[in-house]
């Protein structure tokens, strides 16, 4: 009879522990998520001002089509 508490304790305290475990897998795993988003939406941004930049630059610099210089 010893055996089985001993062994009912266990595997609450497991279920428990995996239990909490999961909750926080789940948390970080939406945090890294939701950062994720907002990296990704920034980089987007960066990269954006980053081609206007290369296009201004572009621009300035083409003396235009042949026949018109």
């Amino acid at each position: 009879m010893r055996h089985l508490i001993e062994t009912n304790k266990l595997t609450i305290w497991l279920s428990r522990t995996l239990t909490v475990l999961a909750a926080g897998v789940l948390s970080f795993s939406m945090l890294v998520g939701v950062t994720g988003c907002e990296t990704t939406e920034g980089v987007g941004r960066d990269i954006e001002a980053a081609g206007e930049g290369i296009q201004e630059g572009a621009d300035r610099a083409d003396p235009g089509p042949p026949d018109q210089w």
